[in-house]
């Protein structure tokens, strides 16, 4: 055998891997692989078949059956760890192994185009830092993402397309297999500047898909589904939440196919759309200031910039000013006569 990969074959019986004579401990532990549409741990050599084995060096090992070897032992580092299943193929991360055993978990050469692979960057099913790339051939068939994450951290996973789904403790996740590359990386906890709520995905979906969205205060929030007849179909969420980004999956397998909307409130946002006249106008008197240079607009300016920094209270200052506004319409109006 040669240092690193190396292709051999099974003898004409059936032969457990514990049989293979290593004397000089050439054998990587937890590298032999086998291939059925993809790369498959095996544990035993069969007739007529192909296997990678990773050695350590340049070397020979002799294969045969009924007599058992002494092997290097195999000690499993990653008891603990992370883990997330994609269609079946496990992947570790979120833990580092000694330096000595990390290619214990390395991965064959890729298969050729057509085979189903699933590896980190750097050909390992083992991601020791807080930002992994997936690499993943899959023919574009959907994606199931299983993860179990123990170290009660949140991890997000994002795709080609900017499309980011957070992850924590058991989690399921089915996605379209559009993607050949997906990061994976420890969330940050950061505090959210705005609100937003984001494009579901995948959206067309069948039956279920993913949607996100960010709260930037402490508040009750609401996320409900509508068909297209405006009808409530589901609440996804009516519960009090902390600030930051959330997700939340909707299973529509019990419903009809066609088009649903879905609408979320909070009160940060119902602040937020009450703002935006004050900054509409603060951006006309603004203009108005600079063409026309009078005290007048000047001072409405200054009013209307005031009132749009003071975002808690804007609600009240809108119901104010509407009030006042139909207050001058009704007295207005005493003072004129129609003729009929």
């Amino acid at each position: 055998m040669y240092e690193d990969w190396n292709l051999i074959s099974g003898i004409s019986t059936v032969t457990s891997i514990s049989s293979i004579s290593d004397p000089d401990n050439l054998i990587i532990p937890g590298t032999m692989y086998g291939f059925t549409g993809g790369y498959v741990e095996a544990s035993e050599l069969e007739p007529g078949q192909g296997y990678w084995i990773r050695s350590s060096g340049a070397g020979s090992i002799t294969i045969s059956s009924g007599m058992q070897e002494k092997s290097r032992e195999f000690t499993n580092h990653l008891e603990g760890a992370n883990f997330l299943k994609i269609n079946g193929q496990t992947l570790y991360f979120g833990m580092d192994v000694p330096e000595e055993h990390k290619l214990s978990y390395s991965l064959p050469p890729k298969p050729p185009v057509g085979a189903k692979d699933i590896r980190f960057s750097g050909d390992t099913k083992l991601c020791a830092t807080d930002e992994c790339v997936i690499e993943v051939m899959n023919n574009g068939n959907p994606l199931t993402f299983e993860f179990d994450i123990k170290d009660g951290d949140v991890w997000e996973i994002t795709d080609e397309s900017g499309n980011v789904f957070e992850c924590s403790g058991v989690n399921v996740l089915e996605v379209n297999g559009d993607s050949e590359k997906w990061r994976l990386r420890k969330f940050r906890t950061t505090v959210p500047t705005i609100f937003a709520l984001h494009t579901a995905y995948p959206n067309p979906f069948n039956p279920v898909t993913t949607i996100q969205f960010s709260v930037q205060t402490h508040g009750n929030a609401s996320l409900q589904i509508y068909d297209i007849t405006g009808k409530l179909v589901e609440t996804l969420v009516d519960e009090f939440l902390e600030p930051g980004n959330h997700s939340v999956q909707w299973n529509a397998s019990n419903f009809s196919s066609g088009i649903y909307f879905y609408n979320f409130t909070t009160p940060e946002f119902n602040v937020n759309v009450c703002q935006l006249p004050f900054w509409a106008l603060t951006v006309y008197y603004s203009w108005s200031s600079y063409k026309k240079n009078n005290i007048n607009s000047w001072i409405l300016f200054g009013v209307f910039a005031a009132l749009g920094f003071l975002s808690k209270y804007l609600f009240i200052y809108l119901l104010i000013g509407i009030k006042i506004f139909f207050g001058y319409i009704i007295i207005k109006k005493k003072k004129f006569h129609y003729l009929a």
